[in-house]
């Protein structure tokens, strides 16, 4: 399973379609919008939390 956060002015709708066209038909797609204001984490690596505390605040 791939999981990805991205920022984007995209809707998720948008973000869905686009993907639908790179995925098998046995593959799921999941979109939705977070709120990355209020986030926690553990035993998570650092190279992957850094990025989220510069980038999205």
């Amino acid at each position: 399973m791939s999981q990805f956060i991205v920022k984007t002015t995209y809707t998720s709708s948008q973000i869905r379609d686009f993907l639908k066209s790179y995925v098998d038909h046995d593959d799921t797609i999941f979109v939705a919008k977070i709120d990355l204001n209020d986030w926690a984490s553990y035993n998570v690596e650092q190279k992957l939390v850094d990025p989220l505390k510069t980038t999205f605040f």
